[in-house]
């Protein structure tokens, strides 16, 4: 939603800096916002988790806050893997470490209606690593030395189309399909964001604009531009600031366009992320004395009033903690984050397959190759051509045929995709 009617420049505005009028306004969390050492997500008030568009009444510059909640959520699981669980993924986990492609592509594993890919390696003390597009699940072998089973991420594609407490319920009856005594989930991290548009760019910051208990700042560039600022890497708690619109060109996220234009994106301004990863450290810091539950809204008034604030310079103060707040960060501060919102209620995009873009330009590079090589012009005459010279290479290094060669490929596709259970007795048939 727009919050001036003025209507914002989309272009690159890097004249003067912008300032505000008021003092600055500074603030922490409420102490009864806080959150607590173990953070239950079935307690945590994730409910209320905007998808789309809220109000944002600051009346100072044509700010558009287009999107904002939680972007991924790690859980952690106590519990034990059920020993026919552990018998069935150690089997499955032996069949994804084999040298032969056919028992590779059966590396899957159906738990209720879930179709997952378990990968041939662990991590760490978990011995079983399992994906499909809604979570990435590492798994536990039962130990007294180890108590956790389970460590869940909550994929951001499935949140922003299913929310994030059907996500947890679902988690949760996976977990009790496959272990007892399956514990309460805590959380590892949370990432928070927003997606806006503004009239002045934030490529047109400055260094010293960032005021932070952080002490380390990167800023990223592509084509001689600004594409993002990161404060705090690899801390407890980190920011990330970044063109979004720019990223998705490479990451294939473009799920996010028709969702921005809904909120009121004009499909030409860059859509820019604010966004802050919070690890378990930084939550027992805002920990109250009563061990309340942090609510989102307090995460982020902790993150952008305490730890990090964008100012306005002024060269009459040598101190930069007394420095004006710039106005599209009041905006940011200001997000109501206690105001419900419907879920989306959309099947989770598949992200695991290439997009269109690497098919369709990247993929016909070998096409074109082979076009130019044999002198054809026409893709018409190229491909039956193609396929035909692709079958006898195939027959003279006497490996496999060309079929069976692109069979066993597509099994491996469906396996890492998740996009089709394989049939495991297929491999007598060969």
């Amino acid at each position: 939603m727009k919050i001036s009617t003025n209507n914002p420049d989309t272009h690159s505005n890097c004249d003067g800096e912008e300032r505000r009028a008021e003092a600055d306004r500074g603030g922490a969390p409420n102490e009864q916002d806080a959150a607590s050492d173990v953070y239950p997500a079935t307690e945590l008030d994730l409910g209320a988790m905007p998808s789309n568009t809220a109000p944002y009444n600051h009346k100072s510059q044509p700010l558009t806050i287009l999107r904002f909640g939680v972007d991924s959520l790690y859980l952690s699981f106590k519990g034990k893997l059920k020993d026919e669980w552990l018998e069935l993924l150690d089997t499955t986990k032996t069949r994804a470490q084999s040298l032969d492609e056919w028992e590779q592509s059966t590396a899957q594993v159906i738990i209720g209606n879930h179709l997952f890919n378990l990968k041939d390696k662990g991590h760490g003390f978990f011995a079983y690593q399992l994906t499909n597009p809604n979570y990435n699940i590492r798994i536990a072998k039962p130990s007294e030395r180890f108590a956790h089973m389970a460590s869940i991420q909550l994929l951001s594609s499935a949140i922003t189309m299913r929310g994030v407490n059907p996500l947890i319920d679902q988690i949760v009856e996976i977990l009790s399909t496959i272990g007892t005594d399956v514990s309460v989930p805590t959380i590892s991290r949370i990432d928070l964001f927003a997606d806006f548009t503004n009239s002045k760019s934030p490529e047109c910051l400055n260094s010293n604009q960032f005021v932070s208990r952080a002490r380390r700042l990167n800023n990223y560039y592509e084509n001689g531009k600004v594409s993002g600022w990161v404060v705090g890497q690899g801390g407890a708690i980190s920011f990330r600031l970044y063109d979004k619109t720019l990223e998705i060109q490479h990451s294939g996220k473009d799920y996010l366009v028709p969702i921005w234009a809904e909120a009121g994106w004009d499909r030409y301004a860059p859509v820019w992320r604010a966004e802050f990863q919070l690890k378990r450290p930084v939550l027992k810091q805002v920990t109250s004395e009563d061990g309340e539950t942090p609510s989102l809204g307090s995460l982020w008034q902790y993150a952008t009033y305490e730890w990090l604030r964008l100012v306005s310079p002024n060269t009459n103060d040598n101190n930069r903690e007394r420095w004006p707040t710039l106005p599209f960060w009041e905006g940011l501060q200001s997000i109501d984050w206690v105001k419900p919102t419907t879920p989306l209620n959309r099947q989770t995009p598949n992200l695991l397959p290439p997009g269109d873009d690497r098919l369709f330009v990247h993929g016909l590079g070998p096409i074109t190759s082979y076009m130019a090589k044999n002198n054809i012009d026409s893709v018409e005459a190229a491909l039956p051509q193609f396929l035909d010279d692709a079958r006898r290479y195939h027959e003279l290094i006497g490996k496999d045929t060309l079929e069976g060669y692109i069979n066993r490929k597509v099994r491996l596709k469906n396996r890492q995709y998740c996009t089709v259970l394989n049939d495991y007795d297929e491999q007598d048939d060969r």
